[in-house]
């Protein structure tokens, strides 16, 4: 029996082991001393303080109604300003797109004008398309510049 160890300790023992044998009648637990507890009971209220309770004075009254009206106020703004958002939104991302439509089509007017400006296009362009031929000596006029600044031209110079 040294498994079933029993120890005390002030007012509780402790038994050691893994079962116990018999439980002596002293040592069954005591239930503790409570207070019977009542069933709730509902308030009793007077005949009179019942009728007053049931009127509503006018200031309550009057204060209720503000602050109905000021939720419902509130409410409607909530529900304005949600719709203004919404609208907005749709607004900026229609924008967005045109944004994305201008930019794309910039970049095809760039490169566009990259190719119009471009020596070796312009060049195929006047001889193939236009059938031009490139100048010769004799169709090129020199000018001999009398000051040293600059020339300027009175007339028209063939």
């Amino acid at each position: 029996m040294a498994y079933n160890d029993e120890r005390e300790y002030g007012d509780r023992s402790y038994i050691y082991g893994n079962t116990v044998r018999v439980i002596s009648p002293e040592r069954l637990p005591q239930p503790d001393k409570k207070e019977e507890t009542k069933p709730a009971q509902k308030p009793q209220i007077r005949p009179g303080r019942r009728r007053r309770a049931k009127r509503l004075s006018p200031a309550f009254a009057i204060f209720s109604a503000v602050a109905g009206i000021l939720v419902a106020a509130a409410a409607i703004s909530c529900v304005v300003m949600q719709t203004d958002i919404t609208t907005r939104l749709k607004r900026i991302s229609g924008l967005e797109q045109e944004l994305l439509d201008m930019q794309e089509q910039n970049t095809q007017l760039e490169t566009e004008i990259a190719l119009l400006t471009d020596g070796t296009y312009i060049y195929e362009t006047a001889v193939v398309k236009l059938g031009m031929v490139p100048a010769d000596e004799s169709n090129i006029i020199y000018y001999d510049k009398t000051e040293s600044e600059y020339v300027r031209q009175y007339e028209y110079v063939p």
